[in-house]
């Protein structure tokens, strides 16, 4: 799941052509930046990658959030090849010195490895339906676990069936 940055044609370097609107990558540059210095920003996914939680077009505010705090369940937003990725933290392993997250989006069968230092925040809350919904309740809590164990079981099923 990535965030929205426009619509219309784009150019091969990404640029939006119509209606003068903004090349994604400014956009997604000014939304890093607005998260780095206010702490917090909300974007809208724009990919099914994270239903049944996080439907295309839902809201989601992100927190600004590194390595440190993050853990098994939580929905992490990093950077990858350009695009900001929304997936849900599976796992954690330090490398070499080096820390990485097992991640994966929940309707996805594959799963992927993401240095922590990508990892740019964690989603506190979506928005459906107009509706605010916290994630960080002890419910939604429990809720972030089963969707873990959930999503870390289909990409091991998946996995075994692939050999």
């Amino acid at each position: 799941m990535e965030f929205p940055i426009g619509r219309g044609p784009v150019g091969k370097h990404g640029a939006v052509l119509a209606r003068g609107e903004v090349p994604r990558g400014v956009l997604r540059q000014l939304w890093a930046e607005n998260l780095r210095l206010r702490g917090s920003s909300w974007g809208r996914g724009v990919s099914d990658s994270m239903q049944p939680l996080i439907a295309e077009g839902d809201g989601v505010l992100v927190e600004r959030a590194q390595g440190e705090g993050i853990g098994l369940g939580d929905i992490v937003v990093f950077s990858r090849s350009g695009q900001v990725i929304i997936h849900r933290v599976l796992g954690r392993r330090r490398v070499g010195g080096r820390e990485y997250f097992l991640e994966k989006g929940d309707h996805n069968f594959w799963a992927g490895v993401v240095p922590a230092s990508d990892v740019v925040g964690r989603v506190r809350a979506i928005e459906i339906s107009g509706k605010m919904v916290p994630l960080t309740s002890r419910p939604a809590r429990l809720l972030q676990y089963l969707l873990a164990l959930y999503s870390y079981l289909t990409w091991r099923w998946w996995a075994i069936g692939e050999r």
